[in-house]
């Protein structure tokens, strides 16, 4: 799914934008992005939940929006997993846009309202249908997390290419956060995904858990990939992330 050349007042690598749209973690596996709050380590989870729990309160949602409302938000977490050029993965991105802020960036600059709204009907979805999936998985997802995380913070960490070097090999850059995008709590798997290229960098910030949309602690689909999933939504903020050597 800006020009890196002026890093600080616009870094595009988690808004997506042309080739530096964190190819390493976005566009190849797991979709691979409030402010990035203190510099303070924060507490860790209480337990790291197993498959089968993840996938038993999952099945919770299904009470309250039904069966196909439940299979459509399963079906479009598989899609997000796939391909960030999906509709379905353009959907959830429109969706998040619309109620809470941020922009939807592709290869060729910013999505418009009216591509989203596109790609929400190609999807096979309405409008009630998408927000209905799109509310009550971060609805779960914030009743999980605040158990797990009760400080109210999440420390997580993406892996970019850099290929036109633009992030440095240490200290911090401020990013502009797309509406929607990916990051991992796991510090080996960014560096996976930051391996693409000489040059890939390790950023990592700090968010409350009210800006994640889903984890693989909260969707038995992301935790089944193993790459220690977040989904974070942008907001239409920037962040002040590190760089980690």
């Amino acid at each position: 799914m800006a020009d890196l050349g002026e890093l600080v007042h616009a870094m595009s690598i988690l808004g997506g934008m042309a080739e530096e749209h964190l190819q390493g973690q976005h566009d190849q596996s797991t979709h691979g992005q409030r402010d990035g709050g203190s510099a303070t380590e924060p507490k860790p989870t209480k337990i790291r939940l197993s498959i089968d729990d993840i996938s038993a309160e999952h099945q919770k949602i299904k009470s309250k929006i039904g069966e196909e409302a439940y299979n459509d938000l399963l079906g479009t977490t598989n899609w997000w997993l796939a391909s960030s050029g999906s509709s379905h993965a353009i959907m959830l991105e429109h969706i998040a846009s619309e109620k809470y802020g941020g922009e939807i960036h592709v290869t060729y600059g910013v999505l418009s309202r009216e591509e989203g709204e596109d790609a929400t009907r190609d999807s096979g979805m309405d409008r009630t249908q998408a927000e209905k999936v799109f509310d009550a998985q971060y609805e779960h997802t914030q009743n999980v997390l605040k158990t797990q995380y009760p400080d109210g913070y999440i420390e997580i960490y993406r892996g970019t290419w850099n290929r036109k070097g633009a992030i440095p090999e240490s200290g911090n850059v401020s990013v502009s956060m797309d509406a929607l995008s990916s990051w991992t709590t796991d510090l080996n798997t960014a560096r996976v995904f930051a391996t693409g290229n000489k040059q890939g960098r390790v950023i990592k910030i700090r968010v409350p858990i009210e800006n994640v949309w889903a984890s693989y602690e909260t969707n038995p689909k992301i935790r089944e990939r193993r790459e220690d999933e977040v989904i974070v939504m942008g907001r239409g903020k920037t962040a002040e992330a590190e760089v980690v050597p």
